[in-house]
């Protein structure tokens, strides 16, 4: 049996899934878009540790921290103003799959392996709440838009809706698989969805808990959704495929071209642009409307795992154990103009 560490150096050495999509030159002319990028190394616990293989980011809704975790069973926070990391929190004792930031700042969510999910004040970092230990390891966390909901999935079948008003749970519902990758809320709050292993995505009322929609448009398993401003609900996963699904009107659902990598991740930077990133070491940037990717991102040696936006900024974390801080173009709108690739301002990479 492949050792966990084993696996992961191969993912980092040539990526996983086969061949990349854009590793070295290209014959088909892709701009790699010149965004300015700090790469920042992740700090190891201790001098016998190696530094952290990085599965989730979470960017501050103000754009001041970033949390960062993955396989060093901590939280840490990256101090976006000093440009420092300000410390690990720890309470976990197992690889943290997730992390998310409430709408208001005032908590930080996370959970993985080992079944708890804490959270903390960002006032003072410390003792966080145990808020729940669930029967299973857990995968994704979303904050309802208003924050006073926290939902999680996991590996089971169920989904967990949390009061974040009272700290307490509100409510089970039933998932279609038991191995639950992505979550998210809609952006007025009243549809939480959640895809999985199966590859399909299900679709219920926050507020009653009542299962609206339920659709198929993966082969392989969903690592990631997300809604955009019309209850479209954006995909991905191992099947190289994104989609961009109406769940009440899923026979129309439309695909961006098939990418050549496994897609653990994918974000809007608005209704019309999206990255998504995976086994090739690359974030890619596509235009929605158009269905046409319109650049590269590069810098990281291993699968980018995840990905977290905000109004100027794109984070990304890697099995390199890095993460990078990219300075979207100062409007998104210009990557839809005809001839923009490639034309945002030609900043020089910074690397911590």
């Amino acid at each position: 049996m492949i050792k966990r560490r084993e696996f992961i150096a191969a993912c980092i050495a040539g990526g996983l899934g086969g061949t990349a999509a854009w590793g070295g030159s290209r014959s088909d002319g892709l701009q790699e878009l010149d965004w300015a990028c700090e790469a920042i190394q992740t700090p190891s616990a201790s001098l016998k540790r190696r530094a952290p293989v990085v599965t989730g980011v979470c960017l501050a809704p103000d754009e001041s921290l970033v949390a960062v975790v993955g396989d060093d069973h901590l939280v840490s926070i990256y101090d976006l103003v000093s440009k420092k990391f300000r410390g690990a929190l720890q309470a976990h004792r197992d690889w943290v799959r997730a992390a998310s930031f409430a709408p208001d700042r005032s908590t930080l969510a996370t959970a993985g392996n080992d079944r708890m999910l804490f959270c903390w004040n960002p006032a003072n970092w410390e003792q966080p709440l145990l808020l729940a230990q669930q029967p299973n390891a857990i995968f994704g966390l979303a904050f309802a838009p208003n924050g006073e909901s926290l939902a999680t999935v996991g590996f089971s079948s169920t989904l967990f809706i949390y009061d974040m008003v009272n700290r307490q749970e509100r409510r089970r519902l039933e998932c279609p698989c038991e191995d639950m990758r992505a979550i998210a809320y809609s952006r007025d709050g009243e549809l939480v969805a959640a895809g999985g292993r199966c590859g399909s995505v299900r679709v219920w009322e926050s507020a009653t808990g009542k299962q609206v929609a339920e659709y198929k448009v993966h082969q392989q398993r969903i690592r990631s959704l997300q809604f955009n401003s019309r209850r479209q609900i954006l995909s991905c996963g191992d099947d190289q495929v994104v989609a961009l699904t109406d769940p009440f009107q899923s026979a129309l659902s439309q695909q961006l071209p098939r990418q050549a990598a496994r897609l653990f991740a994918v974000t809007l930077l608005d209704d019309q642009i999206c990255a998504t990133s995976g086994s090739d070491n690359r974030i890619a940037i596509w235009n929605l409307e158009t269905r046409e990717l319109v650049g590269s991102l590069k810098g990281h040696t291993g699968t980018v795992s995840c990905l977290s936006s905000g109004a100027r900024l794109l984070v990304s974390g890697s099995y390199d154990t890095q993460i990078r801080i990219w300075q979207r173009a100062a409007k998104v709108s210009q990557l839809l103009e005809p001839g923009a690739k490639g034309e945002e301002p030609g900043w020089s990479p910074r690397v911590r």
